[in-house]
């Protein structure tokens, strides 16, 4: 073999060594930045593809970040409390259809913010606070069509806000998984608002 021949050999066993290490290199990045992937609250009714957390995004947190976690997850906490209420004291089947659907959608909201929480070494909340609570004892003395009625005006009255402190979020907060996860999540709220007050109207 000749020298030239010998030369272009071990240029090319260089070129290959080289991309292998390359992608080596970037399969290991890939994997190492996916440290956490959501699935659709709903998936009919918000984007199936996932979102991931990179590591920069565990230190880009403010005070509204904070206090939006904080006030999501006790407003998911006591929209699950109140459902389980509705389907004991409700008279109404469309109130208890859609206390259902409250439990089962705010559950989940509540498990992917609290896994999203734990990833960006935030605190936490597990119970439901003083305001809220009050409201779950107010309900529970109720029953027939006057707690449906005064069900249904709650959850048009929560749903509000929390449209409005998810959109806020999008605004005002610095994080962007939590920004992301915000955004998903907003269809979701308008589905509940609208309804809640087609419930409403009806009544």
């Amino acid at each position: 073999m000749s020298y030239f021949s010998e030369r272009v050999r071990t240029q090319r066993l260089m070129t290959l060594g080289f991309f292998s290490t390359i992608l080596a290199v970037s399969i290991t990045t890939i994997n190492s930045t996916r440290i956490l992937a959501f699935g659709s609250l709903n998936p009919q009714l918000t984007t199936q593809a996932d979102e991931y957390i990179t590591q920069s995004d565990l230190y880009a947190l403010n005070s509204f970040d904070k206090q939006f976690v904080t006030t999501a997850a006790q407003g998911n906490l006591t929209e699950v409390e109140l459902g389980k209420l509705a389907l004991t004291q409700a008279s109404q089947t469309e109130v208890k259809q859609f206390a259902e659907r409250m439990i089962q959608d705010h559950t989940q909201a509540y498990n992917q913010l609290k896994l999203l929480a734990s990833q960006q070494n935030i605190a936490f909340p597990t119970g439901i606070d003083k305001q809220n609570q009050e409201t779950l004892t107010k309900l529970s003395k109720l029953s027939g069509s006057t707690f449906d009625q005064t069900y249904v005006n709650t959850m048009v009255k929560a749903h509000i806000e929390t449209l409005s402190l998810f959109e806020q979020e999008g605004k005002q907060g610095s994080n962007p998984a939590l920004k992301a996860w915000a955004a998903k999540i907003i269809p979701t709220v308008k589905e509940h608002l609208q309804m809640a007050r087609s419930i409403m109207s009806q009544n």
